[in-house]
């Protein structure tokens, strides 16, 4: 006999699919525009530049970890646990194409494939939750859509092979299913938070609290069956990750405690911090610069990030921050609206409370960009007419901007990466 629940969750997997579903042209447009831009500018930084693949190097720009994640899976195991599990198919893949006597680039150029589809694949759930979730029209939803897909925390990992760009689909993807269950009356089973929880932390173990939170907004009222399903949940994640370390936990919360203290920075003003790079700069791209890095007493040339330079870059960022403020007043009460504001709140504690990464905030923005598109979205449901068209206004002229903006920084990241690594 087939269990209740059984039927009950493919039922569930079956609605979520159909959601899914391409249903109109501007579905397959979003995505395959976003596709194709993101591979091309991908390719050819490949072809005419080593700085994605070049071997025995570290933060060639923006201090991601790239080439540990080609060819290695991941330096640091105790934050990103089961991430060198993730990448083995693609080392293998790369041993076969070397045995091959292929030259790596068609690794390289692969592996961005990969890394293009992921991030395009966001800009399409996100035009989804749009439409299926908050119930946008078409218009609005493309135009919020193509705000989100030209964010230069997108068009920068989508020719990144990071733990940050699996985590950004990870997210998004994750965000949708929870969300639109619960708008339709259904409970995500405990299989579905086992599972995604795995591959969320999985990538990146302070993201494993966005991966529970839902929990606590499945229904008008949080309970404590609520709490005793997160904490089951919780213990059950933990459990399986210490187990990836056999068991040995007072070294695995030493290491993170130790890896936490190093990159918590109060030299970089926080104002800075949030404008220039971890909200701002993952929305409007700032300057570049070449500069020297130091790790472990190896010195490295890497791309670096000035702060902000223009008046304009100040004032879209914090145009974009008073929206999803006037947001977060108009949908409080608003449970799929909080689900947004408490993985959002996460990454607010690591910058602001523990201050972790100020001076690297840009490489968080996959744990976070996905959101800010929603939270606009959601403002829609609360203005008028009159006003709807006011902030579709607003949100034309900071794309417009946002477009010129991260093209010409994308063209002189190519620049300094062809001065750096040439091919």
């Amino acid at each position: 006999m087939i269990s209740k629940s059984f039927l009950k969750r493919n039922a569930n997997i079956e609605l979520i699919l159909k959601s899914l579903k391409p249903n109109s042209k501007i579905d397959y447009l979003v995505f395959i525009f976003f596709l194709i831009l993101y591979f091309s500018i991908g390719v050819y930084i490949a072809l005419t530049t080593n700085i994605i693949d070049k071997k025995d190097t570290y933060d060639m720009y923006f201090s991601f970890d790239n080439t540990y994640s080609l060819y290695i899976g991941t330096s640091e195991q105790m934050t990103h646990p089961f991430t060198k599990q993730f990448y083995t198919p693609l080392i293998y893949v790369y041993k076969i194409i070397k045995k091959m006597g292929f030259d790596d680039k068609i690794f390289t150029i692969l592996v961005l494939f990969f890394c293009a589809f992921f991030i395009s694949s966001t800009v399409y759930i996100i035009n989804k939750y749009l439409e299926n979730i908050i119930k946008l029209n078409n218009k609005t939803s493309l135009l919020i859509s193509i705000f989100y897909g030209f964010f230069s925390g997108c068009l920068v990992l989508s020719f990144t092979p990071d733990s940050f760009t699996f985590s950004l689909f990870l997210l998004t993807l994750n965000i949708y299913i929870v969300s639109f269950l619960i708008s339709n009356g259904k409970i995500p089973s405990y299989f579905y938070y086992l599972f995604s929880a795995f591959f969320i932390s999985g990538q990146t173990i302070t993201n494993a609290p966005k991966a529970v939170f839902p929990i606590l907004f499945e229904k008008n009222k949080i309970n404590f069956k609520s709490f005793l399903k997160l904490s089951m949940i919780s213990f059950t994640i933990f459990f399986i990750t210490i187990a990836r370390f056999r068991f040995d936990i007072s070294n695995f919360i030493l290491s993170n405690i130790e890896r936490a203290k190093s990159f918590t920075h109060n030299k970089i003003s926080l104002f800075d911090s949030f404008f220039s790079y971890f909200f701002g700069g993952n929305i409007l791209l700032p300057s570049l610069r070449i500069d020297n890095s130091e790790w472990k007493h190896i010195t490295n040339k890497g791309i670096y990030l000035n702060f902000y330079d223009h008046y304009f870059q100040y004032s879209i960022s914090i145009i974009i921050l008073l929206v999803i403020i006037i947001s977060v007043i108009k949908n409080f009460k608003n449970r799929l609206f909080l689900i947004l504001t408490s993985c959002f709140a996460v990454d607010l504690f690591y910058l602001f409370v523990l201050k972790i990464g100020t001076n690297e905030s840009f490489i968080h923005g996959g744990h976070f960009i996905y959101l800010i598109p929603l939270f606009i979205g959601w403002l829609y449901t609360s203005l008028s007419e009159k006003l709807k068209i006011i902030l579709s206004s607003i949100l034309l002229v900071c794309l417009i901007v946002i477009v010129i903006n991260n093209l010409i920084r994308i063209y002189e990241f190519i620049d300094l990466a062809k001065i750096i690594y040439p091919l």
